[in-house]
């Protein structure tokens, strides 16, 4: 089926230049004629649509002037003339096509019930006689004359002379030819075909959200009816993968560049069959976080709920192997007994919305509160934590909590005995360190902050923006269902865009060799273009659909090119967000695995200082056997004749940072006839409680 559509494209490509000025440059009109039996659609630009057609955007004051789009007309007609006298035979078929089509091309396969393709766009002609004139010098011109068009009843041509069986129609009211091709194709066939397109226009409503205008790029596929024949082709493992992300509740998928809701937008999504179970988690904000004074920038992010974490606690389980996950539940127990980190309780309480703003009082993060009774006792479970302090302070109108945090410190009887007084010392020292984070609460939020200054500042102004309507009227963006997603002004954007508009017309006008006074046209002041641009990302887990997009008020390049230092400033605080926060969430986790693996480690030492006061020496093979599976832990080996402990982690991690590392011990007969002990690893020291870093590693190390 490709194959033929691409012969009947390559005949197409042919054809001779027709006046552009007998009919005015349209949009799709395909999209709107397709059934629901539609598996796949594709819609290819045309340069006219995107240099010389108002699409809804910031460029509309410019090319919806009538005589500057004749003129842009003029230039493109000109350049492609140009062009094709360069390789008659190689260019020139594709650039007469380009100036004989008013309208995209657009190409789509439809099902009645075999498959058909239909290759439609518009040309300037009125009635069947301009349109087999048309066709007649496309023949003329093509490498192998002998395809003809006979005429059939219902308005139909009979395309003779092709690979494949292949029917014409044309409609002189709109200028729409339609080619169908297909290998079981016959007259009856075709005359099904194109009474199926009778405008449905489901397809249109899908592919909107990417693109309104009728201008832009977009590639639509029917997931629900070609999952039958995807699984013909498809390894059945590769197939298991795809049902487990539930391609089985998806309506179709969509692509493309173009124009919605008055922004620029390039994105992908997958929408779903109603009623379906979806696989995927699905967030919805109540986006109702309220900014203080104006706002400049939005981070939208999503929490995950209860059941999300549950889920997680599942497959971790499913995945762990023997003593692994009552390790896992000992570590959760600490993070509760010390920090107060209860996740499923936090799940409960705080989300799903989590908003970074930046506004006319400073940056900081609104969380809401999900459960105000899990939120009360997630805080007396803070207050209760043994390195956690809560304290409040009133600044204003409102109560400011501070949480200070200290970090875990091990007990003495886990400290090694060497430069005791030194260790000490410098414990004292990190105990006096403390972490602070700073919150209020208002109408259902948390105000977050790591200084008390911009809730100070925001305690004080009076003026709040919430966030949702900011994000609808003022940004043109929905971030109601994202998992991540951002909107933010960038400064004179469409200024840029519309000065390297100018830029490509010229370059054009060269190259067609047209008279192109750039004086004649306006600078971005005269237009009244505005002095900034609405920019934004997001990745969507809704319930209808998920997908990621972004948009411009102007073009989704701008991210790239020209973005000012709004945008860029926007995109690097993203950028610094992640880099901090990812990161420091891992070494986090891995400190914490180290953390319960040396608490293992201090089982075995605790045996070997038994055996040494008991016996004046350290195991042979035979007693550091009988040790080893008297403490039971997997991983750790008690070296024979030596003072030494090693505890692996390749029996309990995946993380690629602690693969093939070791914690070592290493005991220190003294005089007095006592063992002191040094801590070490394989591994960076980051990793490492304060007291062991940049201890003894044996030389075999």
């Amino acid at each position: 089926m490709l194959r033929q559509i691409f012969i009947i494209s390559l005949l197409f490509a042919v054809c001779v230049q027709a006046n552009a000025a007998d009919r005015p440059f349209s949009g799709a009109q395909l999209v709107d004629q397709l059934p629901t039996e539609t598996l796949v659609y594709v819609r290819i630009p045309h340069p006219n649509g995107l240099l010389g057609t108002a699409k809804g955007n910031a460029l509309d004051p410019v090319l919806s002037n009538p005589d500057r789009a004749e003129m842009v007309d003029r230039i493109i007609s000109s350049a492609f003339d140009r062009l094709g006298q360069l390789e008659p035979e190689l260019i020139a078929p594709s650039t007469n096509l380009l100036n004989s089509v008013r309208s995209p091309i657009e190409v789509a396969v439809v099902s009645t019930p075999g498959p058909v393709g239909v290759v439609s766009f518009v040309i300037p002609g009125e009635d069947s006689t301009d349109f087999e004139q048309w066709f007649t010098d496309l023949v003329a011109l093509a490498p192998e004359p002998g395809v003809a068009l006979t005429a059939q009843d219902g308005g139909l041509f009979a395309v003779d002379g092709t690979p494949a069986p292949a029917f014409a129609h044309f409609d002189g009211t709109t200028g729409s030819v339609k080619f169908l091709v297909g290998q079981a194709l016959d007259l009856a066939a075709a005359e099904r075909t194109v009474q199926m397109l009778d405008g449905g226009g489901e397809i249109q409503k899908e592919i909107a959200t990417i693109d309104e205008s009728g201008q832009g790029f977009v590639t639509w596929a029917n997931v629900e009816q070609s999952l039958p024949m995807a699984q013909l082709f498809v390894p059945m493992e590769q197939y298991a993968l795809l049902q487990q992300l539930g391609i089985e509740s998806m309506r179709s998928i969509q692509f493309g560049l173009g124009v919605a809701n008055g922004r620029s937008t390039l994105g992908a999504r997958a929408s779903f069959l109603p009623g379906t179970e979806r696989k995927l988690p699905v967030f919805e904000h109540e986006l109702g976080a309220r900014g203080a004074g104006t706002l400049e920038t939005v981070i939208q992010m999503a929490f995950p709920s209860e059941k999300d974490w549950l889920f997680v606690e599942e497959l971790i389980e499913q995945n762990l192997e023997g003593d692994s996950w009552a390790e896992f539940q000992a570590g959760k127990s600490t993070l509760i007994d010390v920090y107060g980190l209860d996740l499923q309780l936090m799940t409960r309480a705080l989300g799903p919305d989590i908003t970074f703003f930046v506004d006319s009082v400073g940056d900081y993060i609104a969380v809401k509160i999900r459960d105000q009774k899990a939120y009360n006792a997630w805080l007396e479970r803070l207050e209760s934590a043994s390195h956690v302090r809560i304290e409040s302070r009133r600044v204003g109108r409102q109560d400011v909590k501070t949480a200070v945090i200290k970090e875990y410190i091990p007990s003495p009887n886990e400290l090694p005995s060497e430069n005791f007084e030194n260790t000490q010392r410098w414990i004292a020292l990190l105990e006096d360190l403390d972490d602070r984070l700073y919150w209020t609460e208002e109408k259902g939020y948390l105000y977050v902050s790591g200084l008390p200054q911009p809730l100070m500042a925001r305690s004080r102004e009076r003026k709040r923006v919430e966030v949702g309507e900011w994000l609808e009227a003022q940004q043109g963006a929905d971030l109601s269902s994202v998992l991540f997603g951002a909107s933010w002004n960038a400064q004179h954007l469409p200024r840029r865009l519309y000065y390297g508009y100018l830029s490509v017309l010229q370059i054009l006008a060269d190259v067609g060799d047209v008279p192109f006074d750039m004086f004649d046209m306006p600078t971005a002041n005269a237009l009244d273009l505005p002095a900034e641009s609405s920019m934004g990302i997001a990745i969507h887990m809704g319930q209808e659909f998920v997908g990621v997009d972004i948009t411009s008020e102007s073009s989704p390049l701008d991210l790239v090119f020209g973005a000012g230092t709004g945008g860029t400033a926007a995109v690097a605080l993203t950028g610094v967000l992640a880099a901090i926060a990812i990161p420091a969430y891992e070494d986090y986790t891995i400190r914490t695995e180290v953390s319960v693996r040396l608490t293992e480690a201090v089982v075995a030492r605790d045996a070997m200082n038994r055996f040494y006061a008991q016996n004046g020496r350290f195991p042979n093979a035979d007693e550091s056997e009988q040790m080893e599976v008297s403490i039971g832990i997997d991983g750790l080996r008690i070296v024979p004749n030596e003072a030494t402990i090693e505890v692996g982690f390749d029996p309990v991690t995946n993380d690629e940072k602690l693969l093939g590392g070791l914690l070592i011990l290493s005991a220190y007969p003294t005089e007095s006839g006592s063992v002191e002990w040094s801590c070490a690893a394989t591994f960076e020291d980051a990793y490492l409680p304060s007291f062991c870093r940049d201890g003894y590693l044996p030389e075999a190390f």
